[in-house]
């Protein structure tokens, strides 16, 4: 069975078998849906506003938090410390990959693609080389990477996402015409995107990522294909990973863009700030992030 239809049959299966991720799944496509448009926006974008994404959302975003263990002993993406009712399909690309359903979607069939060794999230060639060989596989999903310092909620180990390209601005990027190799588009995502195809994964990752083993650039990136092209590949450089008033106090807002804030879906834990973001809030967030 290819790797697509054994995630779709996955997804069907855990919402059968686990009330939880059926409950939250049930819950987050019953949720409020706005539209943004204009106000310094290049686009127009989604706001959804999911509760049950809070713990994701307030994260500290650092390789090590605190006194907290980031062994695997505590990692919730290492499968001893997983949900009884959480199975997994296997995938082996340069690493060998475990497919969960994210139990906390943003979208409808939102997986969690993670390491089956415990190990740091890392833009490094293998993982740009798994996410080509997947999208290939995977053709209508976009398969997406958050950096350790912009929106990996558990940055000590290595994972991926994967949803459908339908729910996201990607479908205003034409796969059979492209300009690629690092060039740079402005209109079909809020944030500036550098585009590749057929380019060496271990180039790319050389243009983000320290050799030596320092910290990567901010970023996120994601890759698709529609099974006929070979995949595209989406870099979006960070310069800051939260609005500059981050936060629960009055005045300030929780939003902690991740890769599918940064394709056109915001979405947003807590209700006051669904009901007041508005454009030009939206567009100065996206301006500082990526400034």
């Amino acid at each position: 069975m290819e790797i697509k239809q054994q995630l779709e049959r996955l997804y069907a299966e855990q919402l059968e078998e686990w009330a939880e991720f059926n409950e939250r799944r049930a819950l987050m496509m019953s949720h409020e849906q706005r539209s943004l448009s204009g106000g310094g926006l290049a686009v127009a974008v989604k706001v959804r506003n999911n509760p049950a994404r809070m713990l994701s959302t307030t994260a500290r975003v650092t390789m090590v938090r605190g006194q907290q263990d980031t062994s695997p002993r505590h990692c919730m993406l290492c499968p001893d410390n997983r949900p009884r009712q959480q199975r997994a399909v296997s995938w082996c690309g340069r690493r060998a990959m475990q497919v969960l359903v994210n139990p906390y979607p943003i979208v409808d069939r939102h997986f969690t693609i993670a390491a089956a060794v415990h190990q740091p999230q890392r833009f490094d060639a293998d993982t740009i080389a798994d996410m080509l060989t997947l999208a290939a596989q995977l053709p209508g999903y976009a398969v997406s990477y958050n950096g350790p310092r912009c929106g990996a909620s558990i940055p000590w180990h290595l994972h991926l996402q994967a949803f459908p390209v339908d729910d996201t601005l990607l479908n205003g990027l034409s796969l059979d015409d492209e300009v690629c190799d690092g060039v740079v588009r402005r209109d079909v995502l809020p944030l500036p995107v550098k585009l590749y195809r057929g380019v060496e994964p271990a180039r790319v990752a050389a243009e983000f990522v320290d050799a030596t083993g320092g910290d990567e650039t901010m970023l996120n990136a994601v890759a698709w294909s529609d099974g006929a092209v070979a995949p595209l590949l989406a870099v979006i450089e960070r310069t800051h990973h939260r609005p500059a008033n981050f936060g629960d106090g009055d005045g300030q807002m929780l939003w902690s863009p991740g890769i599918l804030d940064l394709l056109g879906i915001i979405t947003l834990p807590r209700e006051h700030d669904f009901t007041t973001i508005t454009a030009e809030v939206a567009a100065a967030v996206y301006r500082y992030i990526s400034q």
